[in-house]
């Protein structure tokens, strides 16, 4: 990996000896706070693999780095992620009208989620 992993840690997520997905976290150690990424491969979405992933990463990316509020974001229309975030106890914080161009040139809503760590769990 060629990014800090004190910074921008990567985990694989691995099936049957086989990689399908990561999760990931870009950490801000000065305020202890990191958002969370997953990716899973079409191919196993509907598994429960992204929760399970992601509750393991999250725990220790909690405890690794005493993180108090962790958030994430994805595209309106992306229910499928918005039930991951909030199957991680992630709740919805709020959109973000025109917060990205698509390849295509179009403008992208996205919604936040955040998890706020009680500070006796962060450490």
């Amino acid at each position: 990996m060629s990014e800090p992993w004190q910074r921008l840690p990567t985990f694989g997520v691995v099936l049957d000896g086989k990689l399908v997905g990561t999760v990931n976290f870009e950490i801000d150690e000065a305020t202890r706070t990191a958002m969370i990424g997953y990716a899973i491969g079409r191919a196993w979405w509907g598994r429960g693999l992204a929760p399970e992933a992601a509750r393991a990463a999250l725990k220790w990316a909690i405890q690794q780095f005493g993180l108090l509020r962790v958030w994430a974001s994805t595209q309106v229309d992306h229910a499928r992620s918005q039930r991951v975030m909030e199957k991680l106890g992630m709740v919805r914080e709020g959109v973000r009208v025109g917060d990205h161009l698509q390849r295509d040139g179009t403008a992208v809503d996205e919604v936040l989620y955040r998890l706020d760590v009680a500070p006796d769990l962060a450490r």
